[in-house]
């Protein structure tokens, strides 16, 4: 039971954080959006020092999480791009 109570925390965790980056690249200041892919990158650096199990495991997740942000960012870039073309 515990194990599954983790994995939803992590779920709700998780969305919240994809709620939180996609606000801050919404905004006029591009410098927002790199806010959460900075500090997840330095958690997950953290993390794999912390408990060296694996650096596969680490690296694959680190990279993932990143994708995931940054594709946030630019995709949010781009919306204020387009926008910005549109209102011309």
């Amino acid at each position: 039971m515990s194990n599954l109570y983790f994995w939803i925390i992590g779920i709700i965790i998780t969305i919240i954080i994809i709620g939180i980056q996609y606000i801050l690249t919404s905004w006029e200041n591009k410098y927002l959006g790199g806010i959460l892919p900075l500090l997840y990158l330095c958690f997950m650096v953290l993390d794999y020092y912390r408990q060296p199990d694996s650096i596969f495991r680490s690296v694959m997740a680190m990279l993932a999480g990143l994708y995931v942000l940054l594709d946030i960012w630019k995709s949010g870039r781009s919306a204020i791009k387009n926008k910005k073309e549109l209102e011309i």
